[in-house]
């Protein structure tokens, strides 16, 4: 134990020793002074700590014993000799009301250590320090020697190196370097903060920290922008003193790190490949910046290679797209049916990747099925409209109507039925033959050049007139026989020969919510229709749709009248447009200016409408005086009134069931051509 005597008070400076050596039974001891002790440090003989470490000291009092009192004794006595009692001895207890200090310095710095309220000190730099103690007019000093490992600089290391792509990242690596009062020293401690940052000079986005918030000796950076830049690290010594350290880094340019293949345009794996058709296929590179972007031959150690899965059932043919280097695109044909892949392999040029001397490789596969569509041959032309195995023979073409056809064939998998053809796979070639003395068409085509026939006609002149439907290409089904199929329309007047238009000041009105879109009726398109919904029991009511023309009279023939009424069409089973359908002449008032009865007939050999569910209908009258407007009014089946025995079945269940019946008008004509 180190013990330092403290000063004493005046008034205790003198001891009596009444009676030479007799000592009283009851005597008590006097505080004589204090002294400040601890447990010195293993190897050293004073009070010693190290920066940012604590130490600690107790006070204890000085207490007088009784005359006579000598160390020769096995009582525990310590020596607290004064100028008037140099042989002075005291016992040491406890005392209250102890303060604590550090001695101010002169350095700017403050002072080398604190200590607390309880005697516990803490180094804070290197030097000496006078630990001051204060106790009931006593005081006494100790010097605490600071001293220990304290980081002085450190040094930061990249891995894989100062220099990475951009987008690749660094480790950075700290190694501390510490010294004491006699020179380099090990570091203690291993749990530094660090602070690693961008220099405020440059964009905050350069790199990419993670963790973000790091502070340990090793942290982890993604170059983010090309060019040269420094990371700064710092840490708060033993002492708090800052000390900063900086390493200088380069983003050099991007390079390829993966490839990315893909059908041109794009479908899901696995692609299917044509017999004898070309399907492009482009590799994309993904670059160390993370952009998806075309590849030039300067990031590939060499051209890509292209390969087909060895074992696979499905064969292909590869064949360069473009013939140039870096061969980033193929095109790739089916040669025997099955599932394969396809495979890209390449190196991008990087040096540096330990292990990879040849630079990163490269490789992606795409799945491939190859197929074949199966066509035997073309069978038929049909309107686009015809559903299933109907296809309208001897079809007519309004004048001036717009009709669209579509080809059909029989396939490997179903020989015995005829199905659609759809030419975005199988493409097809529409044209047309005619002669001065037939009719014509206007095949549409959508512009291209050359121009891709889509199998719409327009009708321009009348008589009959042959379409035609060709394969296009040898690659697509190539043993397909026969390759072309023609059939032969009749272009004929427009049904209307007069019609009631919007444009030639026409509005519409109906009896009810049952009658709806009479606006359809009255546009210029061929496929659009207002309905009526008929509801049949026995309170249903009457609908009807009525179309006025706000001037042009229409005036009949004297001898023969003239034909008027509406292109509709309906459900054969359960309505009879001659019995339960009425036209009414309107005049420009809309007051009902004759009731006329009506007659239906199918109007043969014209394209169905409504996705080839409507088969067409014109109800015709006979009008004998001056008329501007037409109303069709439909009449709900009566269900006491008899009807043949075929209908009964439907109609009972559309009866009991609470169904309905629409009727679609699809025009109004204010004179019929035939």
């Amino acid at each position: 134990m180190k013990r330092i005597l403290g000063l004493f008070a005046a008034s205790a400076l003198l001891l009596s020793a009444c009676g030479g050596g007799v000592q009283s039974p009851d005597f008590k001891g006097t505080l004589m002074g204090i002294d400040i002790i601890y447990t010195a440090p293993t190897g050293s003989a004073t009070a010693k700590v190290a920066p940012g470490s604590t130490f600690q000291f107790t006070a204890v009092g000085l207490y007088s014993t009784p005359p006579g009192t000598t160390t020769g004794g096995t009582q525990p006595l310590v020596s607290c000799s004064t100028p008037g009692n140099p042989t002075a001895v005291c016992t040491t207890g406890t005392v209250s009301g102890v303060s604590w200090s550090v001695d101010p310095t002169a350095s700017t710095m403050g002072p080398n250590a604190s200590i607390d309220a309880n005697g516990l000190s803490t180094g804070l730099r290197r030097g000496t320090a006078t630990i001051r103690a204060k106790a009931q007019g006593f005081e006494t000093t100790e010097q605490l020697i600071v001293d220990g490992a304290v980081l002085t600089s450190f040094v930061i290391t990249a891995t894989p190196g100062n220099s990475v792509p951009t987008g690749r990242s660094i480790t950075l690596t700290t190694t501390p370097k510490c010294s004491n009062a006699s020179g380099d020293t090990p570091c203690l401690r291993t749990d530094y903060s660090y602070s690693w940052s961008l220099p405020t000079t440059l964009p905050q986005d350069t790199v990419e920290f993670s963790p973000v918030s790091a502070t340990g000796r090793n942290i982890v950076i993604k170059t983010k922008r090309f060019g040269l830049f420094s990371i700064d690290a710092t840490i708060n010594n033993e002492e708090g003193t800052p000390v900063v350290t900086s390493i200088q880094l380069e983003a050099t340019e991007r390079v390829l790190d993966d490839i990315i293949i893909s059908a041109d345009p794009a479908q899901s794996a696995p692609v299917p490949v044509i017999i004898g058709t070309q399907t492009r296929f482009v590799a994309k590179g993904v670059f160390s910046d993370g952009a998806i972007a075309d590849i030039a031959a300067r990031d590939l150690k060499s051209a890509l290679v292209w390969t087909q899965d060895s074992a696979a059932v499905g064969k292909i043919t590869i064949d360069n797209a473009t013939g140039a280097s870096p061969n980033t695109a193929v095109l790739v044909s089916g040669d025997t049916v099955g599932m394969t892949g396809l495979t890209a392999t390449s190196s991008n040029t990087e040096t540096n990747i330990p292990g990879k001397p040849n630079g990163l490789e490269l490789v992606d596969r795409i799945g491939l099925d190859v197929k074949t569509f199966g066509l035997i041959g073309l069978v038929d032309i049909c309107p686009f409209n015809s559903v299933g195995n109907e296809c309208l023979q001897n079809v007519q073409l309004p004048l001036n109507s717009t009709t669209k056809f579509k080809a059909r064939g029989k396939f490997q998998d179903n020989p015995n039925v005829a199905r659609d053809i759809d030419p975005t796979k199988i493409p097809l070639t529409w044209s047309k033959t005619v002669t001065a003395t037939t009719g014509d068409v206007t095949v549409v085509t959508d512009g291209a050049t050359p121009p891709v026939t889509t199998g719409e006609f327009i009708a321009t002149k009348g008589g009959v007139v042959t379409l035609n439907v060709a394969l296009t290409s040898s690659t697509f089904e190539p043993a397909a026989n026969p390759r072309n199929v023609s059939t032969g329309v009749t272009v004929i007047e427009p049904i209307c020969k007069e019609q009631f238009f919007a444009s030639n000041g026409t509005t519409s009105s109906v009896s009810s919510s049952e009658a709806t879109n009479a606006g359809n009726v009255i546009d210029t398109s061929p496929d659009t229709f207002g309905a009526i919904r008929l509801s049949p029991g026995l309170l249903a009511s009457d609908e009807f749709m009525s179309f006025q023309r706000t001037s042009t009279l229409v005036t009949p023939p004297v001898t023969t009248g003239q034909s008027l009424g509406f292109v509709i069409a309906f459900d054969e089973d359960v309505f009879s447009p001659d019995s339960l359908a009425t036209i009414q002449t309107l005049d420009d008032q809309g007051a009902v200016v004759q009731d006329l009865d009506a007659s239906s007939s199918q109007l043969v050999g014209v394209p169905a409408r409504d996705n080839g569910n409507d088969t067409l209908y014109a109800v015709k009258a006979t009008a004998t005086m001056p008329f501007t407007g037409a109303r069709l009014t439909v009449s709900a089946p009566d269900p006491e009134v008899a009807v043949p025995i075929p209908v009964v079945g439907d109609l009972l269940a559309l009866l009991l069931g609470g169904g309905s019946t629409n009727v679609h008008v699809y025009a109004v004509c204010s004179a019929f051509n035939n």
